[in-house]
């Protein structure tokens, strides 16, 4: 399954075993990315999900409102009892996480 956001943001399964998901984003994540991922996890995430992680080493940017996309995101996964963990991002997405106080929910714990 994949998904385009325009020419900004584009999603991907990029792996399916048992009880995890592993997606990947590339591209731009703004405020225009997040309805495409809220579309993109309810049509990925089935009742036997309980792990999402996000490759996110392809993407190449993310504002506050990205950022915001992916904490609601967060949120409407543990709402349905599904952890979502980002994985591989970039420094300047890292930087953003840790700055604003978001890399504790949205990172793994080895972080």
């Amino acid at each position: 399954m994949t998904a385009d956001g325009g020419a900004r943001l584009h999603a991907a399964v990029k792996d399916a075993l048992d009880d995890r998901l592993a997606i990947v984003l590339s591209g731009e994540l703004d405020l225009t990315g997040g309805p495409l991922l809220a579309t993109f996890l309810d049509d990925a995430v089935h009742d036997g999900v309980r792990r999402v992680e996000v490759d996110m080493a392809q993407v190449s940017f993310v504002d506050l409102r990205g950022l915001r996309v992916l904490l609601s995101a967060q949120q409407w996964c543990a709402e349905r009892g599904v952890t979502l963990r980002l994985c591989e991002p970039q420094p300047h997405v890292l930087w953003l996480l840790e700055f604003s106080e978001s890399a504790a929910v949205l990172l793994p714990d080895e972080h």
